[in-house]
């Protein structure tokens, strides 16, 4: 994010493992199964271990090059879900080396490596590097014929957040309707789709359309909820979004209520060192001192920056951290 709010890009998403597997040993079934339960559990680091056994797999010598690829690449998708973002962009780095190796930088699968990579330097508010990243993968997937509707939605949803962040709302709102109209029609895509939803209320609110928001956020909390079950740690951003749009409009309890839950499902979920719940932290302070509790939101925010310049150094990304947090932006 570029200090917007503690909302998250978390429209990463893992190459299906499995599809790019040509000679995998007798494990890697169960492996690849063990480690999409996990995620789909949101426990990410017993994913983490379960992916790091499988890139050791893949690094075999005999073995297709794509399918080392496909396990680096879920592998730092989970490490972005982890706040380890360094390891993380190792490893899509390596993804991308290996898919440029065995079939240059024109395939659907390279481009959505791309589009992963660049979704998490958007996150860090590293927008300059993300946006001809996917430029260049929507481009991509726009080449190849039938166009693949899930990458394409992806890199579209986080093309959106970029314009928006540089103030092109009109390039912004025709990116997100696309992603929204397509993952909405798309079987099995039901998170993504709750994830477009949350974007599209962002967009909504910078816009200066509070109520609008308020309904469509609305939308991607009980879509998300639905497809994760109540307490999977993606469900952070769109309650953060919630309570954004909320606070838009003076519903205090209402904002409240949702901030609560969601730095609630931060620290039980990833812990009180993790990333997302200093940037959630950092919102609640902006909403306690909009409460009129200014010493209490001040030690707040101070913890909060504390986590968040913790993460900067322990992953030498050079975070800007901003109070202003109930502005625009859902990363």
């Amino acid at each position: 994010m570029i200090h917007r709010t503690a909302g998250f890009l978390l429209f990463l998403i893992a190459l299906p493992a499995a599809a790019a597997v040509r000679q995998a040993s007798d494990a890697w079934p169960d492996l690849t199964r063990e480690a999409g339960e996990l995620g789909h559990q949101g426990r990410f680091a017993e994913a983490a271990a379960v992916l790091r056994r499988m890139v050791r797999l893949a690094d075999q010598p005999g073995q297709d090059p794509e399918r080392t690829s496909a396990a680096c690449n879920w592998l730092a998708v989970v490490y972005d879900e982890l706040g380890r973002s360094a390891d993380a962009e190792h490893e899509y780095r390596r993804s991308l080396a290996l898919l440029e190796r065995s079939g240059g930088r024109t395939t659907a699968e390279y481009a959505q490596v791309l589009s992963n990579l660049a979704a998490h330097y958007a996150d860090l508010g590293r927008d300059d590097e993300a946006a001809p990243l996917l430029r260049e993968a929507i481009g991509t997937f726009r080449s190849i014929r039938p166009e693949p509707p899930l990458g394409l939605a992806l890199a579209r949803d986080a093309m959106a957040m970029v314009a928006m962040h540089a103030g092109r709302y009109q390039e912004a709102d025709a990116l997100e309707q696309q992603a929204v109209q397509a993952l909405e029609k798309l079987p099995g895509s039901a998170e993504q789709y709750g994830i477009a939803l949350g974007n599209l209320a962002t967009l909504r609110r910078s816009e200066g359309y509070p109520e609008e928001a308020v309904g469509i956020a609305h939308r991607a909390f009980e879509t998300l909820e639905k497809a994760l079950g109540p307490d999977h740690p993606r469900l952070i951003p769109a309650l953060n979004t919630l309570a954004a749009a909320q606070m838009d409009l003076k519903h205090v309890e209402e904002a409240g209520a949702a901030l609560s839950r969601a730095l609630k499902l931060a620290e039980t979920r990833l812990g009180t060192d993790h990333l997302l719940y200093g940037r959630v932290l950092l919102n609640y302070s902006v909403f306690v001192r909009k409460c009129g509790d200014r010493k209490r939101a001040g030690k707040l925010e101070a913890q909060a920056r504390e986590i968040l310049d913790q993460h900067a150094r322990a992953n030498g990304t050079n975070m800007t951290v901003d109070a202003a947090a109930f502005r625009s932006g859902n990363r």
